[in-house]
């Protein structure tokens, strides 16, 4: 089953249509549509809301599309990592004040890991 049959089996079960899924995630009724015939494909941004709606996880959405063999990461580049875009997605949703917040605490974490 593709991303986009997985993404209309969910947002179903969700009970919830298109145009309903696209104003949650502030998408238009057409793009939700063409995610799930795979005529388009979502942001990550998109993507983390989508889950975060219709409660899956990556695992289900792309669990028949995931490669047997993990495909080499080009030079340079790093691997998409889906926790840390959920909580990329969660800070970009906090006020500056606690972006400010987070960002110090961050810092101070990794002075902590790396002494």
């Amino acid at each position: 089953m593709s991303f986009g049959s997985r993404l209309r089996e969910a947002r179903k079960g969700a009970k919830i249509t298109q145009e309903q899924l696209g104003n949650m995630i502030g998408a238009a009724k057409s793009s939700i549509a063409g995610y799930e015939k795979g005529t388009s494909h979502p942001t990550e941004e998109r993507i983390i809301s989508m889950m975060r709606v219709l409660g899956v996880d990556a695992n289900y959405l792309w669990q028949d599309e995931i490669p047997t063999k993990k495909p080499a990461t080009p030079k340079g580049e790093q691997p998409v990592d889906v926790e840390s875009m959920e909580l990329a997605h969660e800070i970009m949703l906090l006020s500056p004040e606690n972006k400010a917040r987070m960002i110090d605490y961050l810092a101070l974490l990794g002075k902590q890991d790396n002494p």
